[in-house]
């Protein structure tokens, strides 16, 4: 053991040392634990930013990269010894955007406000890529920024998927034929221009309907929901009817109903 009062020191003064040994050893622990806690939680966050999908990277106050987490090599193609202490995000330019709007990213970050927005970038090996960014300051003592943070995710395919949906959501509606989409509650999802003019009826009164009140029972029960029913098996269905329409009387029609599968099997019908 140690004595923190000497010999022949009163009671009260060998009590206090006691004490403030007591409390010496408890402020150790304390701070110990402390320090291990902030280590635990600091590697949890490093996990989590490590195994993010979504880029992540972090420069300094000048803007050169400190960090990047393994989806950035994923993404773009650069290690972290080709970048980190090295170079800026510029790299990743990909020339498809305005100066301007560079600028006004970044007075934004000088201005301690989170910074969102979609641009195009450019790989090591020349793809480029769609970005949904959105960037922040790091403060440092007394509010002054040390560095900034930045998140991206690459929204290339999804993008081209929206596109894809635009174009083909431009050729269902300019055509002649009638084209509908109907749900296992037997509900249209949607339906095209050709569809509600053969019927005489706006879209409002068709989408979300149940196919009983827009068709009619007898027809529903006798002749769709049974050939709806076989398309939801998984099946492609063509048949014949006659149907009699407002304003055109009674036509000869060739149907055919072909299954849409989603997450969790068929639920929609394209007729």
């Amino acid at each position: 053991g140690f004595v923190l009062s000497p010999p022949g020191a009163p009671v009260w003064a060998s009590g206090l040392s006691r004490l403030l040994a007591l409390l010496l050893i408890w402020i150790t622990i304390w701070v110990v634990l402390k320090w291990r806690r902030a280590d635990e939680k600091l590697t949890r966050l490093q996990k989590a930013v490590d195994g993010s999908n979504d880029v992540v990277f972090m420069t300094d106050a000048e803007g050169v990269i400190t960090f990047i987490n393994p989806a950035f090599t994923e993404t773009y193609g650069y290690t972290a010894e080709e970048v980190v202490g090295r170079t800026t995000p510029r790299i990743l330019k990909g020339g498809q955007v305005a100066p301007e709007a560079y600028q006004t990213f970044w007075e934004t970050l000088v201005e301690k406000r989170t910074a969102r927005w979609e641009i195009v970038n450019k790989t090591k090996d020349g793809r480029f890529l769609t970005i949904e960014a959105s960037a922040s300051a790091v403060m440092g003592e007394r509010g002054r920024i040390t560095g900034f943070l930045a998140i991206q995710r690459d929204i290339t395919e999804r993008k081209r998927a929206e596109e894809a949906l635009k174009e083909y959501e431009k050729v269902v509606e300019s055509s002649e034929d009638m084209i509908l989409v109907v749900d296992r509650e037997y509900r249209y999802r949607m339906a095209n221009r050709a569809y509600a003019a053969y019927r005489g009826m706006e879209r409002s009164q068709i989408v979300g309907k149940p196919a009983r009140e827009v068709l009619g029972t007898e027809t529903f029960e006798k002749i769709v929901k049974k050939k709806l029913d076989e398309c939801f098996q998984g099946n492609i269905v063509r048949f014949e009817m006659k149907r009699t329409y407002p304003k055109l009387g009674q036509r000869d029609l060739s149907l055919a109903y072909f299954p849409i599968e989603g997450p969790a099997g068929v639920d929609r019908a394209a007729c």
